[in-house]
């Protein structure tokens, strides 16, 4: 289907698959020329106008270089018109270049259970349409759910569970809560073939796994991936950002709404003096100058069309996949000198900032209980082997403030607090949450 101030199809029908047919598909590909205006809104009703036996996995891959300029050009509306005429069709949709409207093909993935690509000038189309459409051509197992679980599952992502294709591996990141020592099977189920097929493994659900300790911020990544995404497709409310906000600081990651902000050195202590600013949506960047740094400040989110658009839809589209350390690594990089001051340090997955001599988690958030407990201690080495997995920040620092889940670390020269084995117990079990 070619689309510009109209829209022209191959064929008004299902074709077979034969040699004649593709040569002449192919023929008619390579007469086609860039021409006139872009008539998105009647493409997608073609696309979507022939059904499909219940047994055909439908996909629609839809290739967009411009924005919409003939008939209906509100993006809302032919979301909303798209969404009610596909049916069970899966939509995987293709960004060439910046001039696209995120918000329009976002939201088409999202609802036909795809994916968006966006290709940036210089790029091959090539390269990424043949990755995908390669994929696609091998489903294993669509319209996949959780079908029995031996706990209670919350905050799982992927929220909608992604149809599974031949060489892929499916991971998903979710809070579980309930009899941590039952071993019963979890089962998922899907279709395939038009048939529903059911799988079954044992797992266990370990109240604390110190093995485990990097999966919180891949879950968060996962997490803040969704949340960016909701906040372009749904609208962005002051909860919402807060919530990005907290789960970026939480777990020490990098989101569209927090940003380093560069500072003077003498202007940091007066400025984390001062109250969080609200969320405004409007208000600018500020410019960076000199050598401290604060990671608090919320900046506005992109708009939906123009490279900073597209730059924020492909971060939040590789949070929301993120599957290993080594992938979250690589989208929480940063590349600058500012560690050379010593005002702020990354250790093992978390930032410090150095405030009145300590190094002050950014996941810590005011209000928490805060326990106190004097370095190397009796009471600290009991923490220790209680909590090993605090090791590799107490190692890095003399004086530290550790974030908790409900209760908050701070190693100092000189505590007053003098835990028993039950309150440690107790400091621990809130620490982690």
């Amino acid at each position: 289907i070619a689309f510009s101030n109209s829209v022209s199809a191959h064929s008004n029908r299902w074709m077979h698959a034969t040699d004649a047919n593709i040569a002449a598909a192919r023929d008619w590909v390579d007469n086609l020329r860039a021409d006139g205006g872009t008539h998105i809104d009647a493409a997608l009703s073609e696309a979507f106008r022939l059904s499909s036996p219940e047994n055909r996995f439908s996909v629609v891959l839809f290739l967009t270089d411009g924005l919409p300029s003939v008939g209906e050009q509100d993006p809302e509306r032919i979301a909303q018109r798209a969404a009610a005429d596909r049916g069970n069709t899966r939509v995987f949709a293709f960004g060439i270049g910046y001039d696209v409207n995120t918000y329009l093909l976002d939201r088409l993935s999202a609802e036909g259970h795809g994916a968006t690509e966006y290709v940036a000038p210089g790029e091959s189309v090539e390269r990424a349409l043949g990755t995908v459409a390669a994929k696609i051509s091998h489903p294993v197992l669509t319209d996949i759910r959780l079908s029995d679980t031996p706990v209670r599952f919350s905050e799982i992502y992927p929220v909608t569970i992604p149809d599974l294709f031949t060489g892929e591996e499916l991971v998903i990141f979710g809070r579980y809560e309930g009899d941590t020592e039952n071993e019963e099977p979890i089962a998922i189920a899907g279709r395939r073939a038009g048939r529903t097929e059911n799988f079954a493994a044992r797992a266990t659900f370990p109240e604390h796994q110190l093995s485990n300790d990097f999966i919180p911020r891949l879950w968060a990544a996962r997490k803040l991936g969704f949340l960016a995404r909701t906040a372009k497709l749904e609208g962005r409310t002051e909860d919402l950002i807060r919530e990005i906000r907290e789960t970026a600081l939480r777990y020490g990651l990098l989101s569209e709404y927090t940003s380093y902000l560069v500072q003077e050195p003498e202007m940091v202590a007066a400025d984390l003096a001062r109250p969080t600013r609200q969320f405004d949506a409007d208000r600018p960047m500020p410019q960076t100058v000199g050598a401290a740094v604060r990671f608090d400040q919320i900046v506005a989110a992109s708009g939906s069309t123009g490279r900073n658009a597209v730059e924020a839809s492909k971060r939040a589209q590789e949070q929301i996949k993120v599957s290993n350390a080594a992938e979250l690594d690589a989208l929480n990089d940063v590349t600058d000198t500012r560690d050379e001051f010593g005002t702020l340090r990354r250790v093992a997955g978390r930032s410090f900032v150095l405030r009145d001599g300590t190094w002050t988690d950014l996941a810590h958030t005011e209000g928490l209980p805060v326990v106190e407990i004097a370095q190397f201690s009796d009471a600290y080495f009991r923490l220790l082997r209680m909590a090993p997995e605090l090791e590799p920040w107490l190692s890095q620092f003399e004086r530290i403030l550790l974030g908790g889940s409900k209760i908050s670390i701070r190693i100092t020269g000189d505590a007053m607090d003098n835990p028993s084995e039950h309150e440690l117990d107790q400091l621990v079990r809130g620490f982690r949450g």
